[in-house]
């Protein structure tokens, strides 16, 4: 009986043993699963702000600004915009030994040009040089005492390569003048002619009922003469009493005026003889290479009536000179031509392969609109929501108002993304994110 018992031991404990080892394998924790990781749909962009080049100009960007259009010109046309401008004075004929002949006042090759001749071959045929017209110069103004207090100018200027002045000014009210520049671009006395050349010039005069103080002005060294290139002159008139002046976006000088300058003033540029530096040389002013005051451009913004309203959508009309707000890769630029602009103050340029994009919070499952314009001449683009809902702009020359609705779905943030996806530049302007 004994020997059974043991038998039948030997036999169980093999098939314990084996159920326990099938019963641990079960019990083993379970490996944790890991989520794959969500893209980075910003990787490839920079958040850095984006500056925009000075020469190209624009407004302070402290201030909501507007396009004054009847004192903003770019001068691509074939001819003065005689709506706007007068090729001529109205009421002063010029700085003796000069005068101004309107047909030395053109536009061609998108610029105003304002040519400085000789109307004698040797200074032997004047009695006087300093006193006796000989030199014909140039001038243009606004058509009316446009210019106010509260707005900022900006003119883009190549000095012409003369002993003469190429200047910016405001004047023709009952006693207020404020030149924003006097440049001359080589004056003919050579103890002058190199800090001359580099000097930016501003200055302000009190005439009429207010006559008697003296004139009150500024300097500046440029770091580039005035004849080699353009410069952008800009001009905040702020208020009265505060006179802002700016070189390539950069406010360089102040002047507060002898009395405060409260009235309307035309808008001019023009050529003249300043005696004290020098009479020009009569075979420059025959040489067309050197004899001509060039202006690229001349802008004038006004205080905004109302702030742009971009919903969810921050810097969606891009008024500030930098980029705020967007992430950016590839060839993007700020636009400042008006004309490109269809009168906005900026716009942005996306060089092909250029894009944007803004992450946006959200709510989730809820049906919103992003409006936007566009202008896209020879070229396309893909803009809206990631991932969500987009659209392709073909070639389109002029602005063009758009808009897409979508619904979040489960996301609580979206990004907004613009992309050119043609060979020719894109502009894109005024987005605004709301919920329907």
């Amino acid at each position: 009986m004994r020997i059974k018992i043991l038998f039948l031991s030997f036999i169980i404990l093999p098939i314990l043993g084996c159920s326990k080892s099938d019963d641990s394998t079960e019990q083993e924790p379970e490996q944790e699963v890991v989520d794959p990781q969500e893209p980075d749909i910003t990787e490839g962009y920079m958040l850095a702000n984006f500056s925009i080049d000075g020469e190209m100009g624009h407004p302070p960007t402290e201030e909501n600004w507007e396009v004054e259009e009847i004192l903003t010109d770019e001068f691509n046309g074939a001819s003065l915009d005689e709506e706007k401008w007068n090729g001529l004075h109205p009421v002063w004929s010029g700085r003796v030994p000069s005068n101004f002949v309107r047909e030395n006042t053109t536009q061609a090759d998108g610029n105003l040009r304002l040519k400085s001749t000789s109307m004698v071959d040797d200074l032997s045929e004047v009695n006087d040089p300093e006193n006796d017209v000989w030199v014909a110069a140039a001038s243009m103004t606004s058509k009316a005492k446009s210019a106010k207090p509260g707005y900022y100018y900006e003119a883009s200027i190549k000095a012409s390569d003369l002993s003469m002045t190429s200047s910016f000014w405001f004047r023709i009210g009952e006693y207020s003048e404020i030149d924003v520049i006097e440049h001359l671009g080589h004056s003919s006395k050579e103890n002058l002619a190199e800090r001359l050349s580099y000097e930016y010039a501003a200055n302000t005069h009190v005439y009429g009922p207010e006559q008697g103080p003296e004139p009150i002005g500024a300097t500046y060294e440029m770091g580039t003469r005035g004849r080699e290139e353009f410069h952008v002159y800009g001009f905040w008139w702020k208020d009265a009493t505060t006179l802002l002046f700016y070189l390539n976006g950069e406010q360089v000088m102040e002047i507060t005026p002898a009395v405060p300058f409260e009235e309307d003033l035309y808008l001019i540029f023009d050529t003249e003889v300043f005696t004290w530096a020098g009479l020009p040389k009569i075979e420059n002013l025959k040489d067309d290479s050197k004899n001509t005051m060039l202006v690229d451009f001349v802008r004038t913004y006004k205080p905004a009536t109302s702030d742009f309203d971009g919903g969810l959508v921050k810097n969606g009309s891009f008024n500030q000179s930098e980029l705020a707000n967007w992430y950016w890769k590839g060839t993007i630029a700020l636009e400042t031509n008006t004309l490109i602009n269809d009168g906005e103050v900026f716009s942005l340029q996306l060089a092909p392969t250029g894009a944007v994009l803004q992450e946006v919070q959200v709510e989730k499952n809820t049906a919103y609109t992003l409006n936007y314009k566009v202008k896209n001449p020879g070229g396309s683009a893909k803009i809206g929501i990631f991932d969500i809902e987009e659209e392709t702009i073909s070639s389109n020359d002029s602005w063009s108002s758009k808009n897409l609705t979508f619904n979040s779905g489960d996301n609580t943030k979206i990004f907004i993304t613009a992309e050119n996806t043609g060979n020719f530049s894109v502009y894109v302007d005024g987005f605004k994110l709301a919920k329907q």
